[in-house]
């Protein structure tokens, strides 16, 4: 895109930088005298000095590192733009300047820096030409102090100046050796996501969006989807992947952890904006209900309670968010809960994602943050799930898989299941693999995951049922899957599934949507027997006049005839023709030859003449007319019968 190279860069890592800090530190100076280039890009940010928005700059360091620098504004009106640029960097400079110390903003995006867990930092004390060494220790023991308990407790200090060049050398240095110990961001065959920062048309190649990849890989001609995030009913566009830029170099492919432009085909910029998403299609899905862990910051002017208004940042996203907790009836100053946040406009997010909050009314500072859980929250009552969100909170990616089967029912497809942490289903298999080796949870073969208590459980309820129906009515093929359902309580996808296992297995025999057991013959109980034949006997006799059931039962001087004849129809030695109304299977035989025969000549039959060749009255001509009419043999066209151009044989 654009001037730039077409050189692919050479094989190295790629890291993201970002600066925070107080206004007028010297944030924006100290990127421009390490990269040679203003981040600002605002024309009334250079001609008043002060960063509104966040900027970006490239660094190319000794070890052959790719470094991209994010500059966000220190201002506290800008702290929401502050936020949409520090989301996914993987080393903060935290830069306090010499002659001012630390600052209100100084601390507030430290305490940013520590809820989204960024793992690295440097502490960058600027203008340390405008201080002498006693009011440097000062403003350096200063610092030190306010870093405890942060992930910047033990980060090195350097002490630098944009004007004369003092410590820019060993902070390039620094962040050189930090890049070192920077592992892979995420595997690149996870689910694909960038959280847009910005857009722009470039002339040539239309809209362009930037921002750094937070998971997984995007290739030169992808097809993926745009999330379109702004309203209360968010969008999704397939769009293609028609360029992608990383430091200023054209490359075929971006993978997490690096900064990158991608030249978008399908997409106009006025249906873009910052906070969108771009992602790998089909993979997930926005919500407004999102369970998360939440810790409160301190100092906190007052405890979070539920229904607390806030404003949620998710990276690049914003939305403003209602707090219901879950263990607490508020929380105070640094105090941690599950809890679920309701949003006004849906957000796309993933298991382990770091977010904060901003207050709203009148202290709209940081209130708290924390890490999402499930993205895709259901309305639950929140005490019933705390224990599966507080395991959630505290897992890692492979043993996050039980807690989210504990808080939905118990059993997921891997395909929900990716949806909501991000991870792709190739990877995600893997996890679950590793889990069903502990035994915690089973893989059944439609890709649904179950735990193992509740597998085994349902399966031997399953079979505890289906012998008992096979014990009380051994005449039937087998129990409905419906009926064992509504026994069972469970719901249809989990029953659908172990179904399918234990009918691999040879376990369970499903025929005609009934279960039965695989050991299972057809049969009678002893007292029966002489019934059948009777039964069977005085059907076949009465041929095309067959009696009702009542009067079956009382030409027999026996009851349980429904049942019988139940059994002669699973033994295929009788048909049902209506609810009531059997004939024995010779007869239908020979009747359905006849029908057939008469269309030879004749091009449709009405009931009279289904009277006269059947010899049967119109109480049993109706029904065998459906039933032809069933089986397929014949149509209905008005009030007369046609013949099917291919009739089938009765069944």
């Amino acid at each position: 895109m654009g001037t730039a190279s077409s050189r692919p860069p050479s094989p190295s890592r790629h890291i993201t930088v970002g600066t925070a800090g107080h206004i007028d530190h010297g944030k924006t100076e100290l990127v421009k005298a390490l990269t040679g280039t203003n981040p600002d890009r605002l024309k009334e940010e250079k001609e008043r000095g002060i960063t509104t928005d966040i900027g970006f700059a490239y660094l190319d360091l000794e070890s052959g590192t790719h470094c991209a620098i994010v500059d966000v504004p220190g201002h506290e009106d800008f702290i929401r733009n502050m936020l949409a640029g520090v989301g996914g960097i993987d080393v903060v400079l935290l830069i306090v300047a010499a002659d001012e110390g630390v600052k209100p903003q100084t601390r507030e995006h430290l305490d940013i820096c520590r809820l989204l867990e960024i793992p690295r930092g440097i502490i960058v004390i600027t203008k340390s030409d405008l201080a002498d060494k006693e009011l440097l220790h000062l403003v350096e023991s200063e610092v030190r102090d306010l870093s405890k308990g942060t992930p910047l407790e033990h980060a090195p200090i350097i002490r630098t100046s944009a004007r004369t060049g003092t410590g820019l050398a060993e902070l390039k240095s620094t962040i050189d050796e930090m890049a070192r110990d920077i592992g892979p961001h995420s595997s690149a065959s996870d689910l694909f996501r960038l959280p847009i920062d910005r857009v722009f048309v470039m002339q040539g190649f239309g809209t362009v969006v930037t921002g750094t990849v937070a998971s997984g890989r995007v290739r030169t001609g992808e097809e993926i989807d745009l999330f379109s995030l702004q309203d209360s009913t968010p969008r999704r566009a397939p769009v293609r992947v028609r360029a992608l830029q990383s430091h200023k170099n054209a490359v075929e492919e971006a993978l997490a952890g690096q900064r990158v432009a991608v030249n978008l085909q399908g997409i106009r910029k006025e249906d873009v904006a910052r906070g969108d998403l771009l992602a790998t299609s089909g993979a997930f899905e926005p919500s407004a209900r999102m369970d998360v862990l939440l810790q409160a910051t301190s100092p906190l002017p007052h405890p979070i309670r539920t229904q607390t208004q806030a404003t949620l940042h998710l990276r690049t996203f914003f939305s403003n968010a209602r707090i219901l907790l879950h263990n607490h009836k508020e929380l105070a100053a640094g105090e941690e809960t599950p809890a679920t946040l309701v949003l006004d406009r849906p957000a796309v997010g993933a298991w382990g994602d770091r977010f904060v909050l901003l207050g709203t009314t009148g202290y709209q500072r940081t209130i708290g943050g924390g890490k999402l859980l499930d993205p895709l929250a259901a309305k639950r009552r929140y005490r019933d799930k705390a224990e599966p969100l507080s395991l959630l909170g505290r897992a890692s990616a492979a043993n996050s898989i039980a807690p989210f089967l504990s808080l939905h029912g118990r059993h997921r497809t891997l395909g929900d299941l990716s949806k909501r942490t991000g991870i792709s289903l190739t990877t995600l298999r893997e996890h679950v693999k590793a889990v069903q080796a502990d035994g915690a949870v089973v893989l059944l073969r439609n890709d649904t995951v179950v735990l193992r208590e509740i597998y085994e459980q349902t399966r031997k309820m399953i079979h505890e049922y289906v012998t008992a129906f096979h014990a009380d009515k051994p005449y039937e093929k087998g129990i409905s899957r419906e009926e064992l359902r509504q026994r069972l309580r469970v719901e249809e996808p989990l029953l659908n599934a172990i179904l399918e296992e234990e009918t691999a297995s040879g376990a369970i025999r499903i025929a005609e949507d009934r279960v039965a057991s695989g050991r299972f013959q057809l049969g009678t109980q002893k007292k029966d027997e002489d019934l059948r034949v009777r039964v069977l006997n005085l059907f076949m006799e009465a041929s095309s006049a067959p009696p009702s059931v009542k009067e079956a039962e009382d030409f027999l001087h026996a009851t349980g005839v429904s049942r019988i004849l139940q059994l002669l129809e699973n033994q295929a030695q009788v048909v049902r023709v209506a609810p009531d109304l059997y004939f024995h299977r010779e007869a239908i035989e020979t009747l359905r030859l006849k029908l057939i025969r008469f269309f030879d000549t004749h091009p449709a039959m009405s009931p009279a003449d289904l009277k006269d060749l059947a010899g049967v009255t119109r109480k049993h001509a109706i029904p065998l007319l459906e039933y032809f009419d069933r089986i397929r043999l014949t149509r209905r066209e008005g009030n007369v019968r046609k013949l099917h151009s291919a009739p089938p044989k009765v069944k």
